[in-house]
């Protein structure tokens, strides 16, 4: 049985977000750390980190625009993947009780459902996925499967 908390994209996933977060708490530390010997001029810390720092000029280890610009695209993702979700949920249970109605002979109410089926699927597809190809696997396949 598949299951969507411990899948392997959603472990992927997790585990870029926390390599992402740890990055900016060794960034943060690192600026702390530079701002505590700069505070504390004449130590013997002061010194040595000053002594051990890149030149003028030379560009940071961890480039934090780099890391900001992942940042934004991991959570435009992340959104785009949380509405997927929520709309394919809609889809699925639209496409259930068409099923349902069809088998209790509510033709009518079959066809309303599938039409607005088709509709919720259509707008997710065009919302999100267009944007998010890889977000069409998971979730919003399931859902086509079940319409």
């Amino acid at each position: 049985q598949f299951s969507f908390r411990n899948s392997d994209l959603r472990v992927r996933f997790d585990g870029v977000k926390y390599c992402v977060k740890r990055l900016e708490s060794l960034a943060y530390e690192i600026d702390l750390a530079q701002q505590r010997a700069a505070a504390s001029t004449g130590t013997a810390i002061a010194a040595e980190v000053e002594a051990t720092a890149a030149p003028p000029g030379t560009p940071p280890v961890i480039d934090l625009q780099l890391l900001a610009g992942i940042k934004t695209r991991y959570d435009l993702y992340d959104e785009g993947r949380e509405q997927v979700m929520k709309q394919s949920r809609d889809v699925i249970k639209h496409a259930k009780n068409a099923i349902y109605a069809l088998q209790r002979g509510d033709y009518k109410r079959g066809d309303a459902l599938l039409a607005s089926c088709a509709k919720a699927a259509s707008d997710v597809h065009s919302n999100v996925i267009s944007g998010f190809p890889r977000l069409r696997s998971g979730f919003f396949s399931n859902a086509m499967e079940e319409f």
